[in-house]
């Protein structure tokens, strides 16, 4: 097998999936601003229970998703 364990761990290494609530909180927020503050997306974070990277990337991946369509 072609690494089967290891494409499988790195997945895990990568995160865990958004929950619907948070994916709900952060698209509404996304709706009502593409580029929130620093300060906004250190409330999302704390608030959703995720890193501030997390919240960030998140926003980042959304707006050049986004421009592609």
């Amino acid at each position: 097998m072609h690494g089967g364990g290891v494409a499988s761990g790195s997945s895990v290494a990568r995160g865990k999936r958004k929950t619907s609530h948070q994916l709900a909180i952060l698209e509404k927020t996304y709706a009502e601003n593409a580029h929130p503050s620093e300060q906004l997306r250190t409330k999302l974070s704390v608030q959703l229970n995720l890193t501030y990277g997390q919240v960030d990337n998140w926003f980042c991946y959304q707006r050049s998703k986004d421009e592609r369509w």
